[in-house]
């Protein structure tokens, strides 16, 4: 019984949202892993009862991303409040 680990990054983006807070340059910001599919910025979000449009992206050295596949962790910002 192997495991299927592969993830279709042409769907929309599903994840799971790590941490959240509020932060005072940024607003409304989660730490989100891509779980299937490709997050790109322009995308609608919802994350718990907080919603918005990715903004921004920043990986985990603080650089800014265009879009994020699967298994990768990135600080969105752009969401109404912190979930």
């Amino acid at each position: 019984a192997s495991l299927d680990l592969r993830a279709n990054p042409e769907q929309d983006a599903q994840g799971i949202a790590i941490e959240s807070h509020l932060d005072r340059g940024r607003g409304a910001v989660s730490t989100v892993l891509v779980q299937r599919g490709t997050l790109r910025i322009g995308d609608t979000v919802v994350v718990g009862d907080a919603y918005g449009r990715v903004r921004a992206m920043l990986d985990d050295n603080g650089q800014n991303v265009q879009e994020a596949g699967p298994s990768t962790p990135v600080l969105v910002l752009g969401l109404t409040n912190v979930p």
